[in-house]
């Protein structure tokens, strides 16, 4: 997640839209499940929600501040 922020000039700018429009919940879950799928993985066991902890992680080791981190993840 910090390198993709890092790439798109995102980092320190909660307010940006971080992804491009297309890139909703099911789209997501459903480009997961196809590669789970693909790496021979059962992709009923997959599911979008499971990003939401590796971002928030990536951003907590960046040094991205708690007020940031819960904006970013709408906690």
């Amino acid at each position: 997640m910090r390198n993709y922020l890092l790439e798109k000039g995102l980092m320190g700018r909660p307010d940006a839209l971080l992804y491009p429009q297309y890139v909703t919940t099911r789209w997501l879950g459903e480009q997961i499940r196809r590669l789970a799928g693909l790496a021979g993985d059962d992709p009923k066991c997959f599911t979008p929600h499971g990003l939401r902890a590796g971002g928030a992680t990536d951003l907590v080791e960046s040094g991205v501040a708690y007020p940031a981190l819960k904006a970013a993840g709408r906690w």
